[in-house]
């Protein structure tokens, strides 16, 4: 019977390598550069997920301005080259403007923005409705600036009562911009203490811990069949369920309430705003518009929202804390063009040049999201002379074009000055500074974050008035603060600190 056997299973087995090399062979994406995978699981044993950032930096110095990698036997294409980038965000029209399945997401989020694509049915309608609810609201950046500085007072006079005392960085800015958004989402001023900020930060983090895309999880996504086999990732699956049910528990009993207490007459915030959009829906051809789609532009804000310009902050302070200088000349702008008792607001930005130039640089050199999220060709296309075939993954490394060595002179420095121009002036849009990394930091074209202007007028405003009021000092031996030895965990984030907060006289 073995004997019988054998010259079957020889022929399968040639069968088997005959369709695998026919198959390679006629892959488009086999020709583009990359490091060598093994068969079937490709790269993935070269990933060390918390160190991705680097790992794809050390590539992008071998490899060039495109790469191949594969994971699971799946070849994704990775860019690394800013025109690249701006190609497959901008330049391409829609070539690229898909997502490829997330099905983590899908179950967390429901009908967000972040995880979806152009192409997919009511997307641009949805999102069209974020913009106009941000901008319905007081035109958006005008009306938030108010909550802003009313928060900010009222986290001044904390800080000033802990007198001194040590204080968690972390929970000082995460705290701050639940309270911030708390109050755009639903037109209220909250204390952090109060249950609302309490759901968004706990939903915040819950969110991400699902749909983490550097943690062995993304497996569900490559294999969404995963799912029906509980103890596979047992505690990824726990996770999803966990984020699914605080979102039940929050979001949709907030969602029921604001609707149960509709007032077209008194649009008290984001939430009332995309409500009324819902309402007038009614009736038309083709509502987008459901709960599903509220709460996944409501998840977007929040994670979207605070993750971000969370790291951002902390990270400003794990600055000042390393570099004193830095913090005592930004104080000096400061003090040169304003009294003590002046309150900064987005108006004095322009003659805060080093200022702003310092928030270009902490996003250049930290770059919260290192690579951004992934994109999808939803047809066949070309990117530098390569065919890309429809459905084809591509990522954009964003940590290479911000700390690319023939850009930037010592990238893994913070120089603020890079970011002015010889009579002190922020440098324009096309410079190479900003282009090479600003520019990406909250993606750019069809898929770009919503909230930039927001994001921005918060991170402004927040180290404007606290520079004013405090120095900072830090508490013990401070970790390490270079970037390439920071854990990558959904985004880039700074090692946690605590600081004293002095008053300034």
């Amino acid at each position: 019977m073995t004997l019988a056997t054998t010259p079957v299973l020889i022929a399968i087995a040639s069968a088997l390598l005959a369709y695998l090399l026919f198959k390679w062979l006629e892959d488009p994406l086999r020709k583009i550069p990359g490091p060598r995978g093994l068969p079937f699981i490709g790269n993935t044993l070269s990933f060390d997920q918390t160190k991705l950032h680097m790992i794809l930096y050390d590539w992008a110095e071998k490899y060039g301005d495109i790469m191949k990698i594969s994971l699971f036997n799946t070849t994704m294409v990775v860019v690394n080259s800013t025109e690249l980038a701006y190609k497959v965000l901008v330049k391409s029209g829609t070539d690229f403007q898909g997502r490829p399945p997330l099905a983590r997401a899908d179950r967390v989020a429901g009908k967000n923005l972040a995880f979806r694509s152009i192409d997919e049915l009511g997307y641009q309608q949805r999102r069209h409705y974020a913009i106009k609810a941000i901008k319905g609201y007081g035109e958006g950046v005008t009306h938030l600036e108010d909550i802003i500085q009313s928060i900010t007072i009222t986290l001044i006079e904390d800080i000033t009562k802990q007198d001194g005392r040590p204080i968690d960085v972390d929970q000082l800015c995460y705290g701050f911009l639940c309270c911030v958004m708390a109050s755009l989402l639903y037109g209220e001023e909250y204390t952090y203490d109060d249950p609302v900020c309490q759901s968004i930060s706990r939903m915040t983090r819950e969110v991400l811990n699902a749909v983490n895309p550097v943690s062995l999880g993304s497996l569900l996504d490559s294999f969404p069949v995963l799912f029906k086999q509980n103890f596979i990732l047992k505690e990824t699956q726990r996770q999803i369920q966990q984020a699914r049910n605080v979102i039940d528990e929050s979001l949709y009993q907030k969602i029921a309430e604001y609707k149960a207490e509709f007032d077209e007459n008194c649009l008290k915030g984001i939430l009332d705003h995309l409500i009324l959009i819902q309402k007038q829906e009614v009736g038309t051809d083709d509502p987008v518009m459901d709960d599903d789609a509220i709460r996944g532009i409501m998840l977007d804000f929040m994670v979207g929202g605070i993750e971000t310009s969370q790291s951002v902050l902390c990270q400003a302070f794990f600055d000042f804390l390393h570099e004193p200088d830095l913090q005592k000349i930004l104080q000096s702008e400061i003090d040169s063009q304003f009294e003590p008792s002046h309150v900064i607001m987005l108006k004095d930005r322009p003659n805060l040049p080093l200022l702003q130039a310092y928030i270009y640089e902490n996003l250049r050199y930290k770059t919260v999201t290192p690579i951004l999220l992934p994109h999808r060709a939803i047809r066949d296309t070309e990117l530098a002379g390569y065919k890309i075939p429809a459905n084809t993954t591509v990522f954009v490394n964003a940590f290479y074009t911000s700390h690319n060595p023939s850009v930037y002179k010592d990238p893994f420095t913070i120089k603020p000055e890079r970011f002015l121009d010889e009579h002190g002036a922020v440098v324009t849009p096309g410079h190479p500074s900003k282009y090479n990394s600003v520019g990406l930091s909250f993606g750019s074209g069809k898929k770009s974050c919503i909230g930039k202007s927001l994001a921005e007028a918060r991170i402004f405003l927040f180290l404007a008035n606290i520079l004013q009021k405090f120095t900072v000092l830090p508490v013990g031996k401070l970790p390490d603060g270079d970037v390439r030895n920071y854990k990558l965990v959904g985004i880039l984030r700074p090692p946690s600190v605590s600081a004293k907060f002095i008053r300034r006289q």
